[in-house]
C-alpha cells in the first residue's frame, strides 16, 4: 500500500505529491509494500493484464506512462518496441531503472524525469498512453488542466 503523507490524508496537490514520493525508503520499499496483499497482486495482474491485451489486440508498438513510480506495470508488458516513463521522483527512477534492467528493458523503456502536467518536453507521439495511481491524486479540475494545453 501506498503511503499517505504524514497528515494521513491522501496527498492531492501536486506538490505533496511530489514531496511524498521524493523518499529514498518510499522508492525502495513501494514494490515489497503493494504486493504484500493477494488484493494488491490481483490488482496488478489484471492491470498487466488488460494492457496487455490492449497492446496485441490494437497493434501497439510505442508506449507512454505517466507517473510510474519503481516501474511496477513495465516489466510484465508484452510486445512494445518502445516506451516513455514521465515520472517526477528521483528516487522512483532509480528504482525503475533498477527493475528494468533486471528483466532486460533497459533498451526499450526510456524514463524522463519530468511532469505529467507538462508533456510538452517529450516532443513526440505514442500509440498509447496510461498511468494508474497518479491520476487518483488529484481532484477533476487539476486532472483536466493537462488535457486542455
Amino acid at each position: 500500500m501506498t503511503p499517505a503523507p504524514s497528515s494521513g490524508a491522501p496527498a492531492q496537490k501536486e506538490e505533496t505529491v511530489k514531496k511524498l514520493y521524493q523518499d529514498d525508503k518510499v522508492a525502495e520499499s513501494y514494490i515489497k509494500n503493494r504486493f504484500a496483499w493477494a488484493w494488491s497482486r490481483l490488482l496488478h495482474e489484471t492491470q498487466v493484464g488488460v494492457l496487455n491485451d490492449v497492446i496485441r489486440e490494437r497493434g501497439v508498438e510505442t508506449a507512454l506512462e505517466l507517473a510510474p513510480g519503481p516501474a511496477r506495470i513495465a516489466p510484465d508488458l508484452r510486445g512494445l518496441r518502445s516506451g516513455v516513463m514521465v515520472e517526477a521522483s528521483e528516487p522512483m527512477i532509480d528504482v525503475a531503472r533498477r527493475r528494468l534492467a533486471e528483466k532486460g528493458l533497459g533498451r526499450v523503456w526510456e524514463i524522463q524525469h519530468g511532469n505529467a502536467f507538462d508533456l510538452s518536453p517529450l516532443g513526440r507521439m505514442f500509440d498509447f498512453a496510461s498511468t494508474f495511481r497518479f491520476v487518483r491524486h488529484f481532484e477533476l479540475l487539476p486532472r483536466l488542466r493537462s488535457a486542455r494545453t
